[in-house]
């Protein structure tokens, strides 16, 4: 009997493909779990909660909490039509720009925003290392190279906000 016949599994709606399996399913459900724990940690740790509109940070909270929510009903296409995105060029070329903003200018919570550029960029850079493993692992490797590219993202969506307010309101 084919394995896709079998009541209890799950296919994807957009595709057919054989959803994550309950161990894939724990597996990226914990990658996530880890990964709000390491985003609050370096909020508290660098004392970015403390500028006006830290609300904005809360989005990798909520984004990890969806895919959470939506680990069982991911699947390969899923995974390859959201993990084709390249931030890599984008971010450094904000932050080169960010950076000579900030320097010149005056601003209020301007070494925050230079710190949130610099771990910016340190996640990116920790996404972007590549981990020879076993394919049956790859799926994994690709969640947690998507957790550091979205806080990286989310750093400096928040900088560009603050910098904006900042820069417009004096």
């Amino acid at each position: 009997m084919d394995i896709c016949d079998e009541a209890d599994v799950i296919h994807c709606e957009c595709c057919n493909d054989k959803c994550y399996d309950d161990d894939k399913i724990k597996t990226v459900r914990w990658i996530y779990i880890i990964f709000i724990i390491i985003w609050i940690c370096t909020i508290y740790f660098f004392s970015i909660y403390k500028i006006k509109y830290a609300i904005i940070l809360m989005l990798p909270i909520i984004l990890f909490i969806i895919a959470i929510i939506n680990a069982p009903y991911l699947c390969e296409e899923v995974e390859s039509e959201l993990f084709k995105i390249i931030y890599f060029p984008m971010i450094i070329i904000v932050s080169i720009n960010l950076f000579s903003w900030l320097s010149k200018d005056n601003i209020n919570d301007g070494k925050i925003l230079i710190r949130c550029i610099f771990i910016s960029i340190v996640f990116l850079l920790l996404s972007s290392l590549d981990i020879w493993m076993n394919k049956k692992w790859i799926f994994a490797y690709r969640h947690v190279q998507s957790a550091f590219e979205l806080m990286s993202v989310t750093l400096i969506i928040f900088v560009v906000i603050i910098y904006g307010i900042s820069y417009t309101s004096s």
